[in-house]
């Protein structure tokens, strides 16, 4: 009798410690939370369309026709922490043509656009992005300008290519739009840059 009862306690016994081991293993508190997805414009982005942002680098550049020739510039945005996170712009012997003429002037030259900068963003709501002036490096912009016609001169103006600014993002696919932001906190225009993703 003894040995009877041993026998039927032995499965109640281990059918109990098994699902309190099953309960427990299964426990909502116990498992691990997913970390939540990065934002989507987290990543490396090819910065092609990039022209209508740099026009006021320096002064030839605000009325010249812009042609990009070679180099290519890349924009990296790091995930964030606390909806803040740094964007790692890199411009690689980026070049573009210009030509302007008028009054009898023909205006033309070269714009080299080479460097890397670290700008801080922040994230806010409805896809709000505020990019920071650079907390590191900058990218030189350095125009060569040719004048021929009436006179023949040439000369050469530097600047920095001016990021920083309060923005709207979307993502489509495989690209970015950047969109300027208004105080109302709606799209302004056109989209301001059209990155793609590398």
């Amino acid at each position: 009798m003894l040995a009877a009862c041993g026998n039927s306690n032995a499965p109640a016994n281990g059918s109990a410690g098994s699902g309190a081991t099953g309960s427990s293993g299964s426990s909502p508190a116990q498992a691990p939370t997913p970390a939540p997805a990065p934002p989507c414009l987290v990543g490396t982005w090819d910065g092609k369309d990039i022209v209508d942002k740099i026009r006021g680098a320096t002064r030839s550049l605000s009325k010249a026709g812009l042609t990009r020739t070679t180099g290519t510039i890349t924009f990296e945005f790091r995930a964030p922490t606390d909806n803040k996170g740094d964007v790692i712009v890199h411009a690689d012997k980026l070049v573009l043509k210009l030509a302007l003429g008028e009054s009898g002037l023909k205006v033309s030259g070269t714009t080299t656009i080479d460097g890397t900068q670290t700008m801080p963003y922040t994230l806010g709501d409805n896809d709000a992005l505020t990019l920071a002036p650079p907390s590191e490096g900058k990218i030189p912009v350095r125009t060569v300008v040719k004048t021929t016609g009436l006179v023949s001169t040439q000369n050469t103006e530097t600047g920095a290519l001016d990021l920083h600014d309060d923005l709207l993002y979307t993502c489509e696919g495989n690209s970015l739009q950047l969109w300027k932001r208004s105080k109302t906190g709606e799209k302004r225009g056109k989209p301001m840059l059209v990155l793609e993703r590398k």
